[in-house]
């Protein structure tokens, strides 16, 4: 009952009194480059950023990823995604959730399929994610718990070897929501991005975001002998940061974005390449 209650005081903020699922888990390399990786993504995160980015990944790929949110006990998100490709297209599947004492949680479920045509040596990748929402509130009879689907669509291409450039159209749909008596549509956006990889370890990323805010963020990342990577980001006006660990067929990420309000967030990930299907 006291958890109950602690929960109720803290959703009368406009921070959780909406179900919005925008602060879920979409791995750390992500984070740490302040969310602008839509471009640059070339792992199974790449179903949540730009899911036509799944058309880079040649090996069966399996990403996780736990994060504790704004210092705060008992208040994390999670993730796992995996990209199996085929001969013809990349299938993806995965899952991201936040949980607040176990007694509200936001999930959401993504199907995404992306494949690749050729034009004049131009890789032209596109892809289309469906996604199911749902959001729960424990041992709170009023409170509904609101469930829908929505889906993504992208498009990628190099227009150079070092240049990437990708547009992405989010919550197509625009899927609506009740929830504690407030209802609430998930807003379309609109994302162009475009990654420079310079020389052979430094990547350059850009992000701008049409939504409510119209944002633009931006990062850059250090390859160190292919091994060791760090990375700063800058998201919304704040800064992040982290690092990248890679050897072989795996790859380790840690990411921290710091609020002076709510307490720092820290991300880590863990990514494994078991190897391709022989097509």
């Amino acid at each position: 009952m006291i958890k109950v209650i602690i929960f109720l005081l803290i959703i009368s903020s406009y921070f959780l009194l909406i179900a919005d699922f925008t602060e879920l888990n979409w791995g750390a390399r992500g984070m740490a480059l302040g969310n602008a990786y839509c471009s640059l993504s070339d792992e199974p995160t790449t179903i949540f950023w730009n899911c036509a980015g799944m058309g880079k990944i040649s090996h069966i790929s399996l990403a996780v990823s736990h994060q504790n949110m704004y210092g705060i006990n008992n208040f994390y998100n999670e993730m796992v995604a995996v990209v199996i490709p085929l001969q013809y297209v990349k299938i993806g599947l995965g899952y991201t959730q936040m949980n607040l004492w176990d007694v509200y949680s936001e999930q959401i479920t993504y199907l995404s399929v992306s494949s690749i045509i050729w034009y004049r040596k131009i890789p032209l990748r596109f892809g289309v994610s469906g996604k199911h929402y749902l959001a729960q509130v424990k041992d709170y009879a009023e409170a509904d718990s609101p469930q829908n689907f929505d889906c993504d669509i992208s498009f990628d291409t190099n227009f150079s070897k070092n240049f990437t450039f990708s547009f992405i159209t989010r919550n197509l749909l625009e899927s609506s929501y009740k929830f504690i008596n407030v209802a609430e549509n998930i807003n379309r956006e609109y994302i162009l991005s475009a990654a420079y990889k310079w020389e052979k370890g430094v990547n350059f990323t850009c992000d701008y975001i049409k939504n409510e805010q119209n944002l633009v963020n931006l990062g850059i990342e250090m390859w160190f002998y292919k091994v060791f990577a760090p990375r700063i980001g800058l998201r919304n006006g704040a800064f992040t940061t982290g690092f990248g660990l890679k050897h072989k067929q795996w790859q380790f990420d840690g990411a921290i974005f710091p609020q002076e309000e709510l307490g720092s967030t820290y991300r880590l990930a863990l990514i494994w390449k078991f190897g391709n299907l022989g097509l």
